[in-house]
């Protein structure tokens, strides 16, 4: 799923000496394109953007990032 796609993106980020950062940035960019008007997370097939912020900016933790 998107979550654990998003923990092993940052792993594999930092491993390459990328700044995991920039995967908030890119979730920032989804969810203003989306606007107002996007689909709750229960009715989506993708998680809420905020949620895979958090989730991101927990696995940057967790990796040492």
């Amino acid at each position: 799923d998107e979550l654990e796609s998003d923990d092993l993106g940052v792993l594999f980020m930092l491993n390459s000496k990328y700044n995991p950062h920039e995967m908030i940035k890119v979730m920032e960019i989804l969810k203003a394109s989306a606007g107002p008007n996007r689909v709750p997370e229960f009715q989506s097939t993708h998680p809420d953007p905020d949620n895979r912020i958090q989730k991101i900016k927990e696995a940057i933790i967790k990796h040492g990032g």
